[in-house]
């Protein structure tokens, strides 16, 4: 099977967000996986070639030009602040058209409805997955995706001020993404689902909703916790595969001061990236 991963991120970005050491970290890995980054020259082509996608609601289309151009059977998403800590092996060996990580974790249990779409209002949070780690094999389900988009772009359009006021798409790109993998349409898979020993991303994070951005670095404090047993990183007693910080831009993520001395050192190993 063809594979190719895709890292998203503005050059100006690129270190701050902690898009290299994702790069490098999935490189570390999967060495096997072609990885190729969607800068500032290739977002600016996409924009020209899509009018009126912006930041915000460019996965799609960036999936869809990775999986036209280079013929792919897989192609994977990555967030630009995710950091690769373990080999995704069971990724490839589940039977589904697409994948994806929980946004939530379970300790949050607070209604989320005024922050989703009509359709995902119904949802519960540990069913509400994050558009930041993103495996699609189905090129149907790309291209479903990306039409739908193009409404969601119309629509902001039209009225800016309507479209945020009504709440239509509150989390854009991610909430189309969930109505799509929860439409039945698709064969869909939640990769760390509620009761498993998995961590693939935001479902690691404490305290707060990834959505919550008042305090940036409330929902990671608890990545002190992580530790590294044979080969393996854990927290809270399950294997950590990638961690996500999430939550939108600030000025910088992926400190080493969000981990222990010795969880630093070891993902400086990793990463190869001293800052």
């Amino acid at each position: 099977m063809k594979v190719i991963a895709v890292v998203l991120v503005q050059d100006k970005y690129f270190d701050s967000m902690g898009g290299r050491k994702c790069f490098n970290s999935f490189k570390y890995f999967h060495s096997e996986i072609k990885i190729i980054r969607f800068g500032s020259e290739k977002i600016l082509d996409l924009i020209w070639k899509y009018p009126g996608f912006m930041w915000g609601s460019m996965a799609s289309i960036v999936m869809k030009e990775v999986k036209d151009k280079y013929k792919t059977d897989c192609v994977i998403l990555l967030d630009a602040d995710s950091l690769v800590l373990g080999r995704m092996d069971e990724v490839f060996s589940f039977d589904y058209d697409v994948a994806a990580s929980r946004n939530d974790p379970e300790e949050h249990t607070e209604n989320e409805s005024i922050n989703r779409a009509y359709d995902n209002k119904k949802l519960p949070n540990y069913l509400f997955v994050n558009a930041g780690f993103i495996v699609c094999k189905s090129q149907v389900f790309i291209e479903k995706w990306v039409e739908f988009q193009k409404y969601e772009v119309q629509s902001y359009q039209r009225n800016p001020y309507l479209f945020y006021q009504e709440q239509e798409f509150p989390m854009r790109e991610q909430d189309t993404f969930n109505l799509f993998f929860h439409s039945g349409k698709f064969k869909s898979k939640i990769l760390d689902s509620l009761g498993s020993n998995l961590i693939y991303g935001s479902s690691s994070n404490k305290d707060c909703s990834i959505k919550d951005t008042s305090d940036r670095k409330s929902h990671v404090k608890n990545w002190k916790d992580i530790e590294y047993k044979n080969g393996q990183f854990f927290l809270d007693n399950k294997i950590v595969k990638r961690l996500h910080y999430g939550g939108g831009f600030c000025k910088r993520k992926m400190g080493y001061e969000l981990f222990s001395d010795d969880i630093a050192n070891k993902i400086k190993e990793i990463t190869k990236c001293y800052f």
